[in-house]
Protein backbone atom coordinates (compact mmCIF):
# COMPACT_ATOMS: atom_id res chain seq x y z
CA UNK A 1 0.00 0.00 0.00
CA UNK A 2 3.05 2.44 1.02
CA UNK A 3 4.11 2.06 -2.50
CA UNK A 4 1.03 2.33 -3.58
CA UNK A 5 0.38 5.46 -2.39
CA UNK A 6 4.07 6.80 -2.88
CA UNK A 7 3.58 5.76 -6.66
CA UNK A 8 0.42 8.06 -6.60
CA UNK A 9 2.19 10.81 -5.33
CA UNK A 10 5.17 11.20 -7.80
CA UNK A 11 2.89 10.36 -10.90
CA UNK A 12 0.42 13.53 -9.84
CA UNK A 13 3.21 15.60 -8.29
CA UNK A 14 1.73 15.74 -4.87
CA UNK A 15 5.59 15.18 -2.94
CA UNK A 16 7.43 17.61 -5.26
CA UNK A 17 8.02 17.36 -8.85
CA UNK A 18 6.10 14.75 -11.02
CA UNK A 19 7.70 11.69 -11.50
CA UNK A 20 6.36 8.73 -13.85
CA UNK A 21 9.50 6.96 -13.83
CA UNK A 22 9.44 6.51 -9.84
CA UNK A 23 5.86 6.18 -10.27
CA UNK A 24 5.98 3.38 -12.34
CA UNK A 25 8.63 2.08 -10.33
CA UNK A 26 7.06 2.03 -7.35
CA UNK A 27 3.81 1.03 -9.28
CA UNK A 28 5.48 -2.06 -9.91
CA UNK A 29 6.80 -2.79 -7.03
CA UNK A 30 3.47 -2.70 -5.14
CA UNK A 31 1.66 -4.58 -7.93
CA UNK A 32 4.65 -7.54 -7.97
CA UNK A 33 3.42 -7.70 -3.83
CA UNK A 34 -0.69 -7.83 -4.73
CA UNK A 35 -1.92 -4.56 -5.33
CA UNK A 36 -3.73 -5.07 -8.02
CA UNK A 37 -4.67 -1.30 -8.51
CA UNK A 38 -1.22 -0.37 -8.64
CA UNK A 39 -0.56 -2.64 -11.63
CA UNK A 40 -3.34 -1.72 -13.15
CA UNK A 41 -1.65 1.87 -13.04
CA UNK A 42 1.56 0.55 -14.42
CA UNK A 43 0.42 -1.41 -17.28
CA UNK A 44 -1.92 1.66 -18.47
CA UNK A 45 1.50 3.73 -18.28
CA UNK A 46 3.43 1.20 -20.00
CA UNK A 47 0.46 1.11 -22.93
CA UNK A 48 1.06 4.69 -23.22
CA UNK A 49 4.45 4.90 -22.96
CA UNK A 50 4.83 7.83 -19.35
CA UNK A 51 7.81 6.71 -17.34
CA UNK A 52 8.70 4.15 -19.13
CA UNK A 53 9.28 3.05 -23.21
CA UNK A 54 6.03 2.40 -24.92
CA UNK A 55 5.23 -1.48 -24.65
CA UNK A 56 1.68 -1.50 -25.54
CA UNK A 57 1.77 -5.75 -25.51
CA UNK A 58 3.31 -5.27 -22.15
CA UNK A 59 0.66 -2.38 -20.44
CA UNK A 60 -2.19 -4.59 -21.66
CA UNK A 61 -1.17 -7.38 -20.14
CA UNK A 62 -0.96 -6.38 -16.68
CA UNK A 63 -3.81 -4.24 -17.16
CA UNK A 64 -5.94 -7.38 -18.39
CA UNK A 65 -4.22 -9.12 -14.99
CA UNK A 66 -5.25 -6.34 -12.55
CA UNK A 67 -8.62 -5.45 -13.83
CA UNK A 68 -10.41 -8.92 -12.44
CA UNK A 69 -9.63 -8.39 -8.90
CA UNK A 70 -10.12 -4.45 -9.47
CA UNK A 71 -13.48 -5.58 -10.45
CA UNK A 72 -14.36 -8.15 -7.59
CA UNK A 73 -13.21 -5.31 -5.64
CA UNK A 74 -15.63 -2.70 -6.44
CA UNK A 75 -18.61 -5.11 -6.99
CA UNK A 76 -17.89 -5.69 -3.07
CA UNK A 77 -17.62 -1.89 -2.20
CA UNK A 78 -14.44 -1.00 -2.29
CA UNK A 79 -14.43 3.12 -3.38
CA UNK A 80 -10.65 3.06 -4.42
CA UNK A 81 -10.62 0.26 -6.46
Amino acid sequence: EKAFREGMDAYLGLSGDYDPVRAVRLFRQAGQKGHVVALGWAGALAEKGRGTPKDEALGLDLVKRAVPAIRKRAESGDVEA
